[in-house]
């Protein structure tokens, strides 16, 4: 996953969202380095954004797993990276958008 970290997010207060983005490409192809032209919008407004690809060809169990992996990962290590965790978006686009909503959907 690439991490975008913005001086300024701090100063949205309440609107000081973290972005998750999950790439597209019906479980078989694309990158996050494909899609980033969906994140530029979150980037102009100086937002924190985690922009990140998945197992491909293994299975939207296993893709699903890989977004929750990350976001255990960003709240174990956040220390590091003082992200807002309370107000999290998480989003993508096609496949990408189907683990976003798998994982937010999930009441673990």
């Amino acid at each position: 996953m690439d991490m975008y970290l913005s001086k300024h997010a701090t100063s949205y207060g309440n609107k000081n969202y973290t972005i998750v983005f999950l790439h597209g490409g019906g479980y078989y192809v694309s990158d996050k380095t494909q899609e980033e032209k969906y994140i530029e919008p979150y980037l102009k407004k100086g937002l924190n954004i985690i922009n990140m690809n998945y197992r491909l060809k293994k299975g939207i169990p296993l893709a699903t797993s890989d977004l929750t992996n990350a976001l255990n990962f960003l709240h174990t290590n956040n220390s590091a990276y003082k992200l807002n965790l309370y107000n999290v978006i998480v989003t993508g686009f096609s496949a990408g958008a189907h683990i976003a909503t798998n994982v937010g959907v999930n009441p673990k």
